[in-house]
């Protein structure tokens, strides 16, 4: 017997939950295994078998420890919550789910086994944090040279506002100097024609 198993229900989250095979209260807070010895099974059928082999199931299960990895896994893997484990007679889906090794599935989750070890390895999310961290790194680059487009854009059209006044300012100052002394030359004749 490979794992503790009825009706694909199994021994979940040895720490703290009762299970449909009785209540598990471990001696400790930090026990990681228990060893079952079932001494008799009688299946549907009547048949009673004895002295069935002793099996150890270990929570080998290890939650991210990074919140990060975490989210990155989720997006790999959208039931996991830490790395899979395989033990000699179980194997642990990302999930945190307890499954006998012949399983194809994990009873949990339904997450097929292959694709949660192919996906779900340090490696894998150590590459998409990297590529998730390029990725904001071109975008803060982006944003940067965007900023400075912008910057660049609006000091351009600051110099030619400047400009704009600068020449209207010259204008009417060329106006005001040509029409001054006209003005002046016709109130001159005018006061001359009068005396």
């Amino acid at each position: 017997m490979s794992v503790i198993s009825t009706n694909e229900r199994t021994l979940r989250n040895l720490k703290k939950q009762p299970t449909s095979f009785g209540v598990f209260v471990p001696a400790t807070e930090d026990a990681v295994a228990i060893g079952v010895s079932i001494v008799s099974c009688k299946l549907s059928n009547g048949e009673l078998i004895e002295n069935t082999e002793s099996v150890i199931i270990r929570d080998m299960f290890k939650p991210f420890a990074d919140e990060q990895d975490g989210s990155i896994a989720k997006s790999l893997v959208s039931s996991a919550l830490g790395y899979p484990t395989e033990g000699e007679t179980v194997w642990t889906c990302a999930c945190g789910e307890i499954n006998s090794k012949s399983n194809t599935e994990c009873i949990y989750c339904h997450t097929n086994k292959t694709e949660v070890f192919e996906k779900i390895t340090a490696d894998n999310v150590r590459q998409k944090k990297e590529e998730i961290q390029e990725e904001n790194r071109l975008r803060k680059e982006r944003e940067l040279a965007e900023n400075k487009a912008r910057e660049a854009k609006l000091q351009e059209e600051n110099r030619i506002l400047k400009e704009k006044a600068a020449l209207r300012k010259k204008k009417i100052t060329i106006v005001l100097a040509i029409t001054i002394p006209i003005i002046i030359a016709i109130f001159a004749v005018v006061i001359s024609l009068s005396v």
